[in-house]
């Protein structure tokens, strides 16, 4: 069959054109989604189950310069994570990031209490780089206890940034790789309360 080479050109831009825009579009009010295999031991109710629904519970955000101008900025978010077996727990991440370039920064609410501050980076690609990519501490939280990171490894990394529309603003949309084991706040050996062992987390949402 005999085509016209102009006409074929032009159907092969606009494919490229609606395949490039559907590539860079942001994602619109996506929903949060989780994997994740649990253990409890040292306690009474024992047992092996897997996350099956996570619900957003709080966010919250902060931010504090320094006297040496350096901007301390962390986020939050809480769920209430559901397991296989019914369980329910509450669930969350906080990181934490001392930024020495404040100029990259939007700086909102300060008259607020500075865990009730709102802030962004300027560019996505900076807040990718810098806030999620370069972290100075992370944790995760589960119930009464909690894992520490210090910086990111393959024991929680956030290893994917996506720009969302989330009722009419924009955000980051994340993925996050994560495992360990978590102990409570005053029991690092696990010696008086009940332990969690987290394995193959990997969690998508918007935590800001």
């Amino acid at each position: 069959m005999n085509k016209n080479p102009v006409t074929f050109l032009f159907f092969c831009l606009l494919i490229a054109v609606g395949c490039s825009e559907n590539e860079i579009s942001p994602i619109v009010n996506p929903s949060l989604e989780i994997e994740l295999d649990i253990e409890k031991s040292n306690s009474d109710n024992n047992y092996t189950s897997k996350a099956v629904e996570v619900s957003t519970k709080s966010k919250s955000s902060g931010w504090e310069l320094s006297t040496d101008g350096i901007a301390q900025l962390s986020r939050e978010i809480m769920f209430d994570l559901t397991l296989e077996n019914g369980e329910k727990l509450e669930f969350g991440f906080w990181l934490i990031k001392y930024e020495t370039d404040t100029s990259l920064l939007d700086l909102i609410d300060a008259d607020l209490y500075y865990r009730a501050r709102r802030w962004n980076y300027k560019s996505l690609e900076d807040e990718k780089e810098k806030f999620y990519g370069e972290f100075d501490e992370a944790r995760v939280l589960v119930n009464s206890n909690v894992i520490f990171y210090e910086k990111p490894d393959q024991s929680f990394e956030v290893s994917s940034v996506k720009s969302a529309t989330i009722d009419g603003e924009s955000k980051s949309y994340l993925t996050i790789r994560f495992s360990g084991t978590a102990f409570g706040w005053y029991d690092p050996e696990g010696e008086y309360q009940e332990v969690y062992s987290l394995n193959n987390g990997v969690f998508s949402g918007a935590i800001e």
